[in-house]
C-alpha cells in the first residue's frame, strides 16, 4: 500500500463521505490508498452511516471507541496499525482538489532520501492558518519517518498545534519535500466566517486544545531532533 490516509471523525456522515470519496476518486491508483477513520461510539449518525454504506473493506476501515480526550493520540495508534509506505492526515471537512495527487506524491517522495524518512508538504485553503510560519496542516510523513520519530503528531497537543509542531522538525533536518500543487480544501476553515462559526464538533475540540494551551513555535523540539538525528546517523 502506498498511502494510509487517517483521520478522526465525529457527527459528520455527509462530510466524512465526501472527504474519502474525494480522496479514492481522485487518485490516479485508489488500490494504493486506503483510508483508517476512527469514530466515537456515542456517535450514533457516523455509526449509522458506518452500517448502511457498502464500503469496501481494503480501501476504508472503521473505528469506533470512547470519545477521546486526545486527537493525536488517536491519530498516533492509526499510523502504527495502518498499511501504506506514506501516511497522509486527513479532516472529515477536507476535499481533495487535486486528480492524481497520490501519483504527485509519490513521485516527489519515493527517491527523495535513502533512508525514506521524507515529510511531504501540502497546502490548503485554511483561512486561519498563521500566514507567519510555513508548515502543511495535513502533512504526508513517510513510514520510516514515523518509525524513527516513534510518532505521527506530538500528544503533548491534544487538538490543536500539532501540524506546526511537527513541521519545525522536519524542517530542522531538512526532510521537507514540496507538495504545495496538493491541494486540500478546508470546508469548515476556508472562510473567516466559518472559523468564527464552527459547528459543535469543532467547538469541543478548540475547547479542549484552549484548556492545554501549547505554543507549537515555541515548544521545546530538542529530545525529539536527537531522537531522529540518532536514526538517521547511527
Amino acid at each position: 500500500m502506498n498511502f494510509s490516509v487517517i483521520l478522526n471523525s465525529r457527527k459528520r456522515p455527509m462530510h466524512l463521505d465526501s472527504a474519502i470519496d474525494s480522496l479514492l476518486s481522485k487518485a490516479s491508483d485508489p488500490n494504493n490508498v486506503d483510508v483508517w477513520v476512527k469514530y466515537d461510539n456515542d456517535d450514533e449518525a457516523t455509526d449509522a452511516y458506518v452500517k448502511t454504506v457498502p464500503f469496501d473493506v481494503k480501501k476504508v476501515k472503521f473505528f469506533a471507541s470512547p470519545k477521546p480526550t486526545n486527537l493525536h493520540a488517536e491519530l498516533n495508534k492509526l499510523a502504527s496499525i495502518c498499511f501504506g509506505k506514506y501516511i497522509f492526515v486527513f479532516n472529515d471537512d477536507c476535499i481533495m482538489e487535486t486528480r492524481s495527487w497520490d501519483k504527485i506524491a509519490l513521485s516527489k517522495l519515493k527517491n527523495s532520501f535513502k533512508d525514506g524518512v521524507v515529510y511531504g508538504q501540502t497546502s490548503d485553503t485554511s483561512a486561519d492558518k498563521n500566514k507567519d510560519y510555513d508548515y502543511s496542516s495535513f502533512p504526508i510523513i513517510s513510514r520510516a519517518a514515523f518509525n524513527a520519530l516513534g510518532y505521527f503528531m506530538k500528544e503533548e497537543f491534544v487538538g490543536l498545534g500539532g501540524d506546526s509542531s511537527i513541521y519545525r522538525i522536519y524542517k530542522e533536518i531538512d526532510r521537507i519535500v514540496n507538495l504545495k500543487e496538493i491541494v486540500i480544501d478546508h470546508i469548515f476553515h476556508n472562510s473567516i466566517e466559518k472559523v468564527c462559526n464552527p459547528d459543535e464538533t469543532a467547538q469541543q475540540m478548540r475547547g479542549n486544545s484552549w484548556l492545554k494551551n501549547i505554543d507549537p513555535f515555541s515548544i521545546d523540539i530538542t529530545k525529539d531532533l536527537e531522537k531522529l538525528k540518532k536514526s538517521l546517523y547511527n
